[in-house]
């Protein structure tokens, strides 16, 4: 969670205080409803001072970016701007198996995308072993590649394979084991 708050002070009347997110990548400013909003009016002969808090859940990749705040009277004659907050969300967005083909004895494949911040690394595991990247045997073979799908402005989606030589007997399952490594965190 990220608390934010400005202040503006105006005259005659107390400013409408908005706040406005704008997307990595973007020239836009759009508004945005905050988690909770919380504001304070103090109306005083010489000035009227509005304090806006904005508490601001980051539960999704797409909430990175940069934030403020904008104060307008009525009929938006003036119009204030404050300084500009920027929020990097890190994690990982989703996973999902895009498809899969797994026959007993023969050839087969697994296919999962990953939408992560920032890139993700990722594992095939079978219930007993990691699955590592080889060429012989009758077992498996994984796709040494993790290479961008999609750019969706702040985060990638990862498109990661497995190809199976020969669906062992007594394998019943694989699972893909994602992280983030923390030092890649800027």
């Amino acid at each position: 969670m990220v608390n934010m708050s400005c202040e503006f002070s105006s005259l005659p009347e107390p400013a409408t205080v908005t706040w406005l997110h704008k997307a990595p990548n973007s020239i836009s400013w759009v508004d945005f409803p905050c988690s909770n909003k919380d504001e304070t009016k103090q109306c005083r002969e010489t000035e009227h001072r509005v304090t806006s808090r904005c508490l601001l859940r980051t539960n999704s990749l797409t909430m990175t970016g940069t934030y403020r705040c904008q104060a307008t009277t009525s009929e938006e004659k003036n119009k204030a701007i404050s300084s500009e907050f920027n929020v990097n969300v890190v994690g990982i967005e989703k996973v999902a198996v895009l498809h899969y083909h797994l026959p007993f004895g023969r050839l087969g494949y697994i296919e999962a995308e990953v939408c992560a911040n920032p890139k993700p690394e990722i594992f095939w595991l079978t219930p007993d072993a990691i699955v590592r990247p080889h060429t012989g045997g009758s077992a498996f073979v994984s796709a040494t590649h993790l290479h961008p799908k999609k750019v969706l402005h702040i985060f990638e989606c990862f498109i990661r394979n497995i190809r199976v030589w020969s669906m062992a007997a007594g394998v019943e399952k694989f699972t893909a084991c994602v992280g983030i490594r923390m030092s890649a965190i800027p």
